[in-house]
């Protein structure tokens, strides 16, 4: 039978306890880094809410449409109202919400508008 003179070196207790602390580190950055990647899909889709409305209080303030409304924009519904305000005659609320498709509020406008 043939001897093998040749050590096999192993690691330490403790070398494999550091090896396994970066491991669940790195992982524990990706995971971080991923949900960040799934929430900024949220904020893109509020801010382009906020863009669609901002757009048509422009265009309901300049054709003077002040009345109540429900209209489907691209993929997405928005409702309008308007209230008057309980004590001044000229002052009303405007209110435009944008739903999805799923019936599901992604964002709501409220505006104070004076009416002369």
């Amino acid at each position: 039978m043939v001897k093998l003179k040749m050590k096999i070196k192993g690691a330490t207790l403790v070398e494999s306890l550091v090896a396994m602390v970066l491991i669940v580190l790195s992982l524990g950055f990706a995971t971080l880094i991923y949900s960040n990647v799934l929430g900024s899909d949220h904020q893109m889709n509020e801010q382009k809410a906020v863009l669609i409305l901002n757009k048509y209080a422009f265009e309901i303030k300049n054709e003077k449409q002040f009345i109540d409304d429900y209209l489907k924009f691209e993929n997405y519904f928005i409702e309008k109202t308007i209230e008057k305000h309980p004590y001044t005659e000229d002052l009303y609320f405007l209110k435009l919400s944008l739903i999805n498709m799923n019936k599901k509020y992604i964002y709501t406008r409220r505006e104070l508008i004076l009416l002369r």
